[in-house]
């Protein structure tokens, strides 16, 4: 039964994880059309994002990997 309850954590967090990652790279996406003037912050923010978009998405991989 704790195996089961595991697994099922492990899916429920990897899709998570999985969501969190197509919205960082919907960021990535949608910003440059609300950007009109091209500053060092802007490509900073993008940068994160694509960051923390192939952050999630291994770790969304990762979670979905060893649940099984």
């Amino acid at each position: 039964m704790l195996k089961k309850d595991k697994s099922s954590l492990l899916k429920v967090l990897s899709g998570i994880c999985g969501n969190l990652s197509a919205g960082w790279f919907g960021i990535i996406l949608i910003t440059p059309g609300f950007e009109i003037a091209f500053n060092s912050n802007y490509w900073a923010i993008l940068t994160q994002s694509i960051g923390f978009g192939i952050l999630f998405l291994w770790l969304a991989f990762e979670l979905e990997r060893s649940s099984l």
